[in-house]
């Protein structure tokens, strides 16, 4: 099994899933992981999981880490992106 994406898909469990992880390939199996180099990365404003209730807990950041290219504008609650994704 390849595991891609594995410190965003990891999120703020990243220590316990590389245990779990390591767990695994000490036990023989075959898993690999591939890691982006940089913190974060670039979707659509529509992507579900920005709508997702638990986003801040989910991510360990705020909705002020969402900068909408076009003009450089960062969000500052769930309410306010709903609108965006509306709109």
């Amino acid at each position: 099994m390849h595991i891609c994406h594995f410190n965003s898909s990891s999120k703020t469990d990243i220590e316990r899933c590389r245990a779990l992880i390591e767990k695994a390939q000490a036990q023989g199996l075959p898993i690999t992981v591939e890691a982006y180099p940089y913190g974060t990365g670039s979707t659509v404003l529509a992507a579900a999981f920005f709508s997702d209730p638990e986003f801040v807990e989910r991510n360990g950041t705020g909705y002020d880490s969402v900068q909408r290219v076009t003009d450089g504008y960062r969000f500052h609650d769930r309410e306010e992106l709903l609108k965006a994704q509306a709109e």
